[in-house]
């Protein structure tokens, strides 16, 4: 036993054990505390993967309130979730408990989590009775904000997750102390037949040689480490003459690779130079006298002495002083005359390029580097920058066309807003004189007959003739002329009153007060003409008492436009309809005003181009296609509102305006 304790086979199979057991702690801890880092990691990715699929949009904000979503998300740690805004009220929550509650009331949850200033997701551990749990605070942008509006509030307990590390590491450490055992006993009963029996061959061997045997059999290489070992004694005796002869062949590869470098630099377009430790030329290649044809050879001359000029701003001043504090040098351009054989002079230019050169103690010894010709790339790029300015100046040219051109439409289209404006006060007018002419021309009629009547009845009572039948029926025919007079005169007066009022605001657009459902009332009433002669019926539908204070003559036009919009696409010959405007008040300061008929719809590759300027599908029956465009500018601009459409084929089209009920003072100075 004591020979075996000190024998190699125990101390290296004591060592490897040793060494195992060592090595297997380090795995061990080390694989444990990675998988540990890696569970924290992705519970960690996991948390605040709601929050990340929220600021992209990707899942909907109330969807923190679905248990089902939120547990295939996250997994069945779930404990909360919620979505809190900026001022800590919270949005949508799993537990409808704490729905519209202050964060700051709920127990758990500190406020300073949710940071306005917060532009990543934000994980905090927390612990409570005796549990482990995880927070992910992720800040949520709307609309490009540039501070956080909503935050996605997710907490999941991980009191499990640190059970099961734990197990894991106890399972590490039992495995580790198995294997240990087991590969301790192979180890110390191999060791002893399976290398101690190669080592003492392999010593022999190495005796053998080292008495100056020679044609010693070599050793039986085996397919493991010691195998190396015994191929690199076998190889010994071989090593002299192995390594004379590697070095005759490097000797000859060098030879070649000499003569390879002076055929490339024989046949290169490039030439090489090489400068000393003083800056003095010492070699340069023929193909630079191929080139530059210099009077003199720049061997043994300073480097700015080359016999070319430099082409960059310092000349060879700043070459000289970027060699002297030993910096690499890239394209430095130079250029040089070439005489024709016709006598011309033709620039040429090279580019150089060089790097220091250092001994193996680090000494600078010079600099080597290439010419590169580069006359072929000067030209193009000459003749580029001309064309570059040709067109710059083509395309200012044509730039300042546009401008006019883009003036000029600005201008005609301008006039024709202008026009149909008046076009469709004209046609108000116009519808508005002829309905006029109807109660008018009745109440004439009653007048000329209640008239002649009365000549009559006055003739039979001067000549005392007048009977009581007689004044009978002239009372009769009086009270009927009075009726209708008055009943047509009433009538004409409210036509000219509407008129009055909706003509005066389309030509004076001053910013006034009004109560809404009279004035769309009045605006209906003035295009009575129009609708009476066609099958359609316009239906108002708003509530009382709405006081708006802006510009009812836009409002008006806007009605009316849109109106007769509906009258000249959205119904075929012969077919009755219905326009209906319906106004609500939502609160205190805004109105909305929808308007809709029930035609033939907008198809939905014209839906979005409606409101654009000269977009018409009857441009051949006479529209314009301004009145969209014209509805548009008004809402948005002067009115100060917005507007939108939505429509569907067969389903007609609704126009949804939100309007303030007090237009502010900037929009009546645009107005003006």
């Amino acid at each position: 036993m004591h020979s075996f304790l000190k024998s190699l086979a125990f101390r290296i199979g004591a060592s490897v054990v040793a060494i195992e057991v060592a090595v297997l702690i380090s795995i061990g801890g080390f694989a444990v505390d990675r998988l540990s880092q890696e569970v924290d990691r992705r519970t960690r990715d996991r948390i605040i993967v709601p929050g990340a699929l929220m600021e992209r949009g990707v899942l909907a904000y109330e969807s923190v309130a679905d248990r089902n979503i939120m547990a295939n998300l996250i997994g069945q740690e779930l404990e909360e979730g919620m979505v809190v805004g900026a001022n800590w009220n919270v949005f949508h929550a799993l537990d409808p408990e704490h729905l519209g509650r202050d964060i700051r009331q709920i127990a758990g949850i500190e406020p300073s989590w949710f940071n306005p200033k917060a532009r990543k997701p934000a994980v905090v551990e927390v612990e409570e009775n005796g549990s482990t749990h995880l927070v992910a605070v992720t800040p949520l942008f709307v609309r490009g904000a540039e501070a956080p509006t909503l935050f996605a509030y997710i907490k999941i307990n991980t009191t499990g997750l640190t059970g099961q590390k734990l197990q894991l590491l106890v399972n590490v450490a039992l495995l580790s102390l198995l294997c240990v055992a087991l590969t301790s006993a192979i180890i110390v009963l191999t060791l002893r037949a399976m290398v101690l029996r190669r080592i003492g061959l392999l010593a022999g061997f190495v005796r053998r040689i080292g008495a100056g045997e020679k044609h010693v059999p070599p050793l039986a290489v085996g397919a493991d480490e010691l195998g190396l070992l015994e191929d690199g004694v076998n190889h010994m005796a071989a090593d002299l003459d192995k390594r004379a002869r590697q070095r005759a062949a490097a000797e000859e590869e060098l030879r070649q690779s000499e003569s390879r470098f002076r055929d490339f630099a024989a046949a290169s377009s490039d030439w090489y130079w090489e400068l000393d430790q003083s800056l003095r030329y010492v070699a340069v290649s023929d193909r630079f006298f191929e080139l530059v044809k210099p009077p003199a050879s720049p061997i043994g001359r300073p480097a700015d002495e080359l016999g070319v000029v430099p082409v960059e701003t310092g000349g060879w001043e700043r070459l000289m002083e970027r060699l002297g504090r030993h910096e690499p040098v890239q394209d430095f351009d130079v250029t040089w005359l070439e005489k024709q054989r016709r006598g011309e002079a033709l620039p040429r230019f090279a580019r150089l390029s060089g790097l220091p050169v250092y001994d193996r103690d680090g000494r600078f010894t010079g600099y080597r580097g290439t010419g590169r010709d580069i006359t072929l790339h000067q030209q193009a790029r000459s003749l580029l920058e001309q064309r570059v300015e040709e067109r710059t100046a083509a395309l200012t040219r044509a730039n300042a066309e546009l401008h006019d051109t883009l003036e000029s439409l600005h201008r005609a289209q301008a006039e024709l807003v202008r026009s149909e404006k008046l076009a469709s006060l004209g046609a108000l007018v116009a519808g508005v004189a002829h309905e006029i002419n109807t109660p008018v021309g009745v109440a004439v009629t009653a007048a000329s007959h209640l008239s002649d009547r009365t000549r009559e009845v006055r003739t039979q009572f001067d000549q005392n003739a007048l009977r009581r039948q007689d004044l009978t029926g002239y009372l009769e025919v009086a009270e009927e002329a009075a009726r209708l007079l008055l009943q047509n005169m009433e009538r004409a007066s409210s036509l000219i009153q509407s008129f009055k009022q909706v003509a005066t605001d389309r030509t004076s657009e001053l910013k006034r007060a009004f109560e809404l459902k009279r004035y769309l009332e009045d605006i209906v009433n003035s295009l009575s003409p129009t609708l009476r002669k066609s099958p359609h019926r316009i239906v108002i539908e708003c509530e009382d008492g709405i006081e708006m204070v802006g510009f009812p003559g836009l409002l008006s036009q806007v009605v009316t436009n849109l109106v007769m919009n509906s009258l000249v696409h959205a119904y075929d010959e012969g077919v009755a309809g219905t326009l209906r405007l319906t106004a609500t008040a939502p609160d205190a300061a805004t109105v909305v005003l929808a308007y809709s008929d029930d035609g033939r719809g907008i198809a939905p590759e014209f839906l979005g181009k409606i409101f654009d300027p000269f977009f018409t599908t009857k441009r051949g029956a006479g529209s314009t296609g301004l009145g969209l465009n014209i509805v548009h500018n008004i809402v948005t601009g002067n009115l100060q509102g917005q507007i939108a459409v939505t429509s569907r084929r067969g389903g007609g089209v609704t126009f949804t305006l939100r309007l303030p009920r007090v237009v502010q003072e900037k929009a009546q100075q645009a107005a003006e």
